[in-house]
């Protein structure tokens, strides 16, 4: 059996080739891919530019956010003091007086405009509240348990005078059984 043998074919050009229609299809290509990259930037600068935005945005939140947190500090700093010299020996009172001042400051509609501030303010209120607080609630622990103390001291004076009237009674009725 006989290998096949490949034989080539040679064609020539006889005439000039009409490539103006190929010419144009090029050029229709290039324009589109020149669009398309000029789409492509313009798409990534507007992605770029929201981005940007977006964190200098969140960056004026955060600092107003700061700032009127920092203007409330002073006014919860007098009201918590205040209030601890209003009431030195009540934590109650104290609590009660505090509580009332910081209601208006956690009802207040900028608080609402600003994102996560009623928390940070909360938060601070009651770091506050607990710091300032220290002096009336050990006056009141401090009262409590004298309180207890004089208590557990009368009833057992009562206690003891019961029963020293009670050992009277028993020996009067002993020594006078009439």
């Amino acid at each position: 059996m006989a290998i096949p043998q490949y034989q080539r074919t040679v064609i020539r050009q006889v005439q000039a080739t009409d490539m103006s229609e190929g010419n144009v299809w090029r050029e229709l290509a290039n324009t589109l891919d020149n669009f398309s990259s000029q789409i492509n930037r313009t798409t990534q600068n507007i992605v770029a530019s929201e981005k940007n935005k977006a964190i200098a945005k969140q960056k004026a939140d955060l600092l107003a956010r700061k700032n009127y947190l920092d203007s409330m500090e002073s006014s919860i700093i007098e009201a918590a003091h205040q209030a601890s010299i209003n009431n030195p020996n009540d934590f109650v009172a104290y609590t009660a007086e505090f509580d009332a001042k910081t209601k208006i400051w956690l009802e207040s509609e900028t608080l609402n405009s600003m994102s996560g501030a009623r928390e940070l303010l909360t938060t601070m209120i009651g770091k506050k509240r607990q710091h300032y607080g220290e002096k009336p609630y050990e006056a009141t622990q401090l009262k409590i348990k004298t309180d207890g103390i004089a208590d557990a001291q009368k009833n057992l004076n009562t206690d003891v005078n019961d029963y020293i009237h009670q050992a009277g009674v028993s020996l009067d009725l002993t020594n006078n059984p009439t």
